[in-house]
């Protein structure tokens, strides 16, 4: 009888199993909070260090490769034709992901206007009013073709160029510069004559967009003018790329239309002015052949 007095209830036996188990907890994270531990990292030997292999830190990235920006150049009048240039340019060019090495800065003559440089853009207008038939059925997109081959022809094997046509949208020769030489010219040559349907606009921010991310030191754009911007709109455009682009670069454009539109030229004008280059208007009367 006092045996099954003694027993306690099952209900309450349960309590205090899990009071206990609750306790024991409670001590346990006490213990963790409040014994401090002697070693980071894994267990240390008698002189402190580690004795497993620690992890070293992840190596930081490799610094950005950067392309070296010359420096924006004076500018500069063009030279006539019997000029002798050998201004040397601090920037190498860049053909093929290839880097020439420095020297003394090539001629390239258009219109009988020469400048010295490494990199040279030729920028070409093929919008509607560039393909109309001319005197002798001859375009003023035939005539451009016809001065951008012979400067090609002269243009020494050390420079580097590309060819770009544009008119609602740009089309260029080579994704990057590339050199003089004979193959790259009758490259050039190939491209020249088969002329692209780009629409028949005039789209000149784009076209000196493609131009200028290259990173050319002189632009030679041929074009009849009618550009489908404002003018304002252009100016402003044109600066805020020269600014932005890998390189300085002069303009030299050339006026086809005969007359050249007042407007147009002036447009022009401006936007060689503001890069250091100039302007010059091209006669059919004596520019055709």
């Amino acid at each position: 009888m006092s045996g099954s007095n003694s027993a306690l209830p099952p209900a309450f036996r349960r309590l205090l199993l899990v009071l206990g188990i609750v306790l024991g907890y409670l001590l346990l994270l006490w213990l963790a909070r409040n014994v401090p531990l002697s070693f980071r990292g894994g267990p240390q030997g008698a002189s402190g260090s580690p004795l497993g292999v620690e992890l070293a830190a992840p190596p930081p990235p490799p610094a950005e490769k950067r392309v070296t920006v010359p420096s924006r150049l004076a500018p500069a009048a063009s030279l006539s034709a019997s000029a002798t240039v050998s201004a040397p340019v601090s920037a190498a060019a860049t053909a093929d992901g290839a880097s020439s090495s420095p020297g003394p800065a090539s001629p390239a003559q258009v219109y009988g206007a020469v400048t010295a440089a490494h990199r040279f853009v030729y920028l070409i207008d093929v919008s509607g009013s560039m393909l109309m038939e001319g005197p002798n059925g001859r375009s003023r997109f035939d005539r451009a073709v016809e001065e951008i081959r012979r400067a090609l022809e002269a243009l020494p094997p050390e420079a580097a160029f590309d060819v770009i046509f544009f008119a609602d949208r740009p089309l260029l020769l080579s994704p990057s510069f590339i050199l003089a030489d004979a193959e790259a010219k009758q490259r050039a040559y190939a491209f020249l004559g088969n002329l692209p349907d780009l629409g028949g606009g005039t789209n000149l921010e784009e076209g000196l967009a493609a131009a200028l991310r290259l990173g050319p030191e002189v632009i030679f754009l041929l074009t009849d003018g009618g550009a489908n911007e404002p003018d304002w709109k252009l100016l402003r455009a044109v600066r805020q790329m020269e600014d932005a682009a890998p390189a300085p670069a002069r303009l030299y454009a050339f006026g086809l239309a005969n007359p050249m539109d007042p407007d147009d030229a002036r447009l022009l004008q401006k936007l060689c002015r503001q890069s250091g280059g100039s302007y010059q208007s091209v006669d059919p009367a004596t520019s055709w052949r």
